[in-house]
């Protein structure tokens, strides 16, 4: 029942992601790497991007690793956000040159990382304040589940 719980989370996120913007990927933070947990719109050679990134996992450069890091939001241009070569390829520039990254952040660090563009549409980026506080609300969630996890294994 508890990965029920996380599961339900991260696809909240994800469809709140979905009605501001026309691709995303969400990456769980595993130490120094970052492995593709789910995904929606087109890679850049037209298959579904939730197939492109399965079983991808890279170490955080550019705009990813600011992100986890920092724990900030980073919105840049495609050239800018220096993503790991993998990632980029699958993606492609969207044609509106601009691409954000959410860190989904608990107390201590950065549990997951959203990469987010519009892809094929001309279209500027919006909803980014309101989608940072949905981020930050996942990553409340997250944690709670992890301690819930931690407290019930030391309690049996």
């Amino acid at each position: 029942r508890s990965g029920l719980s996380s599961a339900t989370v991260a696809l909240n996120l994800m469809q709140a992601i979905s009605e501001s913007f026309e691709r995303a990927v969400l990456f769980l933070a595993k130490r120094e790497r970052l492995a593709a947990l789910g995904a929606f719109g087109s890679a850049a050679d037209g298959r579904p991007l939730a197939v492109a990134v399965r079983r991808l996992e890279l170490a955080p450069e550019g705009a990813l690793r600011a992100g986890f890091e920092s724990s900030e939001l980073q919105s840049t241009t495609f050239a800018e956000a220096a993503l790991p070569a993998a990632l980029a390829e699958v993606l492609g520039p969207p044609v509106f040159d601009q691409v954000v990254v959410f860190p989904v952040a608990g107390v201590d660090r950065v549990i997951a990382l959203v990469y987010a563009d519009n892809g094929d549409l001309a279209r500027p980026i919006r909803d980014v304040e309101l989608l940072e506080v949905a981020a930050a609300q996942v990553g409340i969630a997250f944690e709670n589940e992890l301690l819930r996890r931690q407290l019930s294994r030391s309690g049996s």
